[in-house]
């Protein structure tokens, strides 16, 4: 029997826990932006240079603050992101663990790893915190730096995840790798995914969301629908046969998809609140409302009920229940969040047959 996929601890959560979340109104996972536009790398996907990144970063104390409002709306973990690099400033991250230990939630960084050492790697371990550092190659480092917009960015970014592994950050499912699926890296992708899985390290490969810089990047670096479809399937046949894995090669994250919109929202650096970090369609203000006062409001709960909304082909699909593609590349081509994912290859018309809609969901089920 197949094995289910492992997710980075804090990041997913179980369909029970997600139901039960949406059916009283609560949120699980918080992504808080808390290094403003800061960093180190210039990657070319970077989503920084969007209206919706901050130039502005909120204080400790509104931190703090957010972040008990949100235990009282079910959140379990706290995810620290940045236009920019979070580890940039060390002591602010610190700060943020902190209060996330003292009121029993787990934390997340996102990261480019390359400021990670040993001594780094060493002290946040004692935190419960995970951390998905990024990897766009593995011996390519010409690609790897085309990429982040730095020459040596890939070395850095190398020595960072060594120090992680040799301080068994693998343990407990605490170190995911993220890498940006493009047309210059899409062959490498099969070995780094046989890496990962080696070393214990949770993949997290998606394709590029066309938002910020990634606007500008070459157009040809995108894959097609098809072709992408192709590099997922890929990936699900490695794990089938190498690591007895099993997962529906849906977008946008290999193995994992998204479900995020059910229980999750992105607060950015000076407050704004959205559904996540590739849709800058504004929920609330936290400088003029409550985390609480958006959670409950109408917009808020549409979000929530997602799947319901969703228009075009997706809206016409027999996974409509259990999937809604990447709402990030809908809304940055129609302006519209619940518009159909045209960059999507999974899609199945529901008319096709009511008791194949059926098997699809009950197969979704199993694969969680």
């Amino acid at each position: 029997m197949s094995r289910g996929v492992e997710n980075v601890r804090g990041l997913f959560f179980d369909h029970r826990d997600i139901e039960m979340a949406v059916s009283l109104n609560q949120i699980l996972r918080l992504t808080i932006q808390i290094e403003g536009s800061r960093c180190n790398l210039s990657c070319r996907y970077c989503w920084s240079d969007h209206p919706g990144s901050s130039r502005r970063n909120m204080t400790m104390d509104e931190v703090r603050t957010i972040i008990r409002q949100s235990t009282a709306l079910g959140v379990r973990s706290i995810v620290l992101t940045g236009g920019g690099e979070p580890l940039l400033d060390v002591s602010r991250v610190r700060e943020v663990l902190s209060v996330c230990e003292s009121l029993g939630l787990w934390a997340v960084i996102f990261t480019n790893g390359t400021v990670v050492d040993a001594a780094l790697a060493e002290e946040l371990k004692t935190f419960p915190v995970s951390i998905v550092a990024k990897l766009h190659a593995l011996d390519d480092a010409e690609t790897a730096d085309w990429l982040a917009g730095q020459t040596g960015a890939h070395d850095h970014m190398m020595a960072g995840i060594g120090s992680l592994l040799s301080h068994s950050w693998t343990e407990d499912k605490r170190l995911g790798c993220e890498a940006i699926i493009v047309r210059r890296n899409a062959e490498q992708l099969p070995a780094m995914w046989r890496w990962m899985r080696q070393h214990g390290i949770i993949p997290y490969f998606e394709s590029p969301k066309r938002v910020g810089r990634a606007r500008s990047m070459e157009e040809e670096e995108f894959l097609t629908p098809s072709e992408m479809g192709d590099v997922f399937s890929l990936l699900q046949e490695i794990d089938r046969r190498e690591f007895n894995i099993d997962w529906l090669p849906k977008p946008p994250i290999a193995a994992l998809g998204c479900d995020k919109w059910h229980y999750a929202l992105y607060v950015s650096g000076s407050g704004d609140v959205y559904p996540c970090s590739g849709v800058f369609w504004p929920l609330g203000d936290l400088g003029r409302q409550t985390l609480k006062e958006i959670v409950e409001s109408p917009v808020c709960r549409t979000v929530r009920e997602v799947n319901s909304h969703l228009k075009g082909r997706c809206g016409d699909c027999v996974w409509n229940s259990c999937c809604y593609g990447c709402r990030a590349d809908a809304y940055a081509l129609t302006g519209d969040p619940f518009a159909e994912d045209a960059g999507c290859w999974f899609w199945k018309p529901m008319r096709a047959s009511g008791a194949d809609a059926v098997n699809r969901a009950d197969s979704e089920d199993e694969h969680e």
